[in-house]
């Protein structure tokens, strides 16, 4: 009959996608977070750095402890009695590829931090158009030069060691590959067989 309307197919419904988990938000979410990080850490390798402005770290340093904290939960599961986390088991079923990166990361980030935060002699702060370093309360006024590149040793502070525990967040909450079922007995090949004593 014209006009009437066609049953609705109930295919269509069940094909709608699936609500994302907690755990595939927190991956997005780090990953996202991983990302800008690392673009700004780059970025101050660039000649005629600090090319980007200061406060998307800030913005995303609080993030770090949420996805942190989301991540310790986890790891909870591969911790031992005394608490150590068994890395072995945390790293088994994830791609060789993203493991290597992470230790890469971690080792890189650390260094480079460290080195950041014992090279900046102040937190970078401009008062009076003046430039100065304010160390605990302490300004000691420096040159125009001086203050940018101290802003260039803090975004790599504010970038870099964050971005560890993104990176961390992202290994712990990767989707593991599971294990195949074991290979049997290989077709026309005689299988060994086992005499019992009488």
């Amino acid at each position: 009959m014209a006009g009437a309307s066609e049953p609705r197919d109930s295919t269509t419904v069940s094909a709608r996608r699936p609500k994302p988990s907690l755990t595939q938000l927190v991956l997005w979410l780090s990953g996202s977070c991983l990302a800008v990080d690392l673009l700004i850490a780059a970025s101050t390798l660039a000649p005629g750095a600090p090319l980007l402005a200061q406060w998307p770290e800030f913005v995303l340093f609080p993030l770090a402890i949420i996805v942190n904290f989301s991540s310790v939960m986890y790891l909870r599961r591969y911790s031992g009695r005394r608490g150590r986390v068994r890395w072995r088991e945390l790293v088994e079923g994830l791609p060789r590829e993203l493991v290597i990166s992470f230790v890469v990361l971690f080792a890189v980030a650390w260094l480079v931090g460290l080195d950041s935060i014992t090279s900046i002699g102040g937190q970078p702060t401009i008062s009076g158009g003046r430039y100065y370093l304010n160390d605990h309360g302490t300004l000691t006024q420096v040159t125009r030069p001086a203050y940018e590149h101290a802003l260039v040793l803090q975004q790599r502070i504010f970038t870099l060691i964050p971005s560890v525990f993104f990176a961390l967040a992202v290994l712990a909450h990767y989707p593991r590959r599971e294990a195949g079922p074991t290979p049997g007995p290989i077709a026309g090949r005689p299988q060994p067989t086992r005499h019992v004593k009488r």
